[in-house]
């Protein structure tokens, strides 16, 4: 843990020096959004019109402040993509060919959900705008019954939050069955949308966002 947590605060470092210069109190919306588009590759600001009513908003006193709370979270979303590239890997797990007997199973449907909050994620820093509850919601076929339930294929991959303060937007998903097909990888991807009030200036930020859940039987 204190190895990671030195890595982190390094890597905070390096990447806050790549921000060399900061949009000043006189600037504009226009300004920010130009400069956090072209180094940021996690967050996108969008016009307030673009954020649905209901949406919570998060006030900033000035530019730099919200590009410190940019800068932390480009610097986690680096991290954590270091930690899933190792541990997750895209696509279903090829199957030998059914055999005859598995062909002639009648193959059955199921839904499920997987839930979590994100106080289970060491992530406190962005507790002010992450929903406190997700979910994902998933279809699969499958064969057996008991302990001898095997996944066949995931159909549907839905996820959600609870929409407060910030709502998730799910914008791509992907699934492995683990090889004895006892139990599923399931990662999404997206963002959390934010309403952002910046010196009395009101947009919308995305911040992009993926996780990685397993389901077993």
């Amino acid at each position: 843990m204190k190895n990671k947590l030195a890595f982190c605060t390094l890597s905070t470092a390096l990447f806050f020096s790549l921000f060399n210069q900061s949009v000043s109190a006189s600037g504009d919306i226009d300004d920010l959004s130009n400069k956090i588009s072209s180094e940021s590759s996690h967050v996108e600001i969008v016009k307030a019109e673009e954020v649905p009513e209901g949406v919570s908003s998060i006030n900033f006193d000035s530019y730099e402040d919200f590009e410190n709370a940019v800068r932390a979270w480009e610097v986690d979303q680096l991290n954590r993509e270091k930690e899933e590239d190792s541990l997750f890997s895209l696509g279903i797990v090829p199957s030998a060919s059914p055999s005859f007997y598995a062909k002639a199973a009648a193959s059955k449907s199921g839904t499920d959900r997987i839930k979590w909050s994100s106080a289970e994620e060491l992530r406190w820093v962005y507790s002010l705008w992450l929903p406190q509850t997700m979910y994902i919601d998933f279809e699969y076929t499958y064969t057996g019954s008991g302990s001898t339930k095997k996944f066949s294929k995931i159909t549907s991959v839905k996820s959600n939050s609870n929409g407060f303060p910030s709502s998730w937007h799910q914008t791509t998903s992907a699934k492995n069955i683990s090889a004895n097909k006892r139990s599923v990888s399931i990662k999404i991807q997206g963002y959390h949308l934010l309403g952002v009030n910046i010196s009395g200036q009101s947009v919308g930020a995305k911040f992009s966002d993926s996780y990685n859940k397993k389901y077993s039987f």
